[in-house]
């Protein structure tokens, strides 16, 4: 199984964009009867502050079919009912069973948000978890 986190924003090899390469790399890397999950958020919308990229994102992507069906795969996605996960996750938390705090490269308080945020686009963060204090 391989999970597509990406989306439509991923770089290439040449670190440049290419919208197709995450998805590409992803079939091409999972097992024969394999399932390809994406939640990697593909929405091409307009050029803002938030998706200065936004006006180059295409609403269609090329996608790799023949390997894809000669692999026997199978593919899902979309955005994530979060509703139907949270408090069963939450509550492995609390007691225990679950310990997400690996994921995280950083702990932050939100007035250093622009920092962090710089930060990732720089790539010297992972993933940065930000406290509301």
């Amino acid at each position: 199984r391989t999970i597509d986190c990406v989306g439509e924003e991923c770089l290439n090899e040449d670190l440049k964009p290419e919208q197709s390469f995450v998805i590409t790399q992803a079939t091409k890397c999972t097992s024969m009867d394999g399932g390809l999950a994406v939640i990697g958020v593909y929405l091409a919308e307009a050029s803002s502050k938030g998706v200065q990229r936004g006006n180059t994102i295409s609403p269609s992507i090329t996608f790799p079919l023949t390997l894809f069906w000669g692999k026997n795969m199978t593919i899902r996605g979309g955005s994530v009912h979060s509703k139907l996960y949270v408090e069963p996750l939450l509550e492995l938390v609390r007691v225990g069973r679950a310990k997400p705090g690996f994921v995280f490269s950083s702990t932050i308080n939100i007035d250093d948000a622009p920092n962090a945020y710089r930060r990732f686009s720089d790539h010297l963060e992972t993933k940065v978890l930000i406290k509301f204090t």
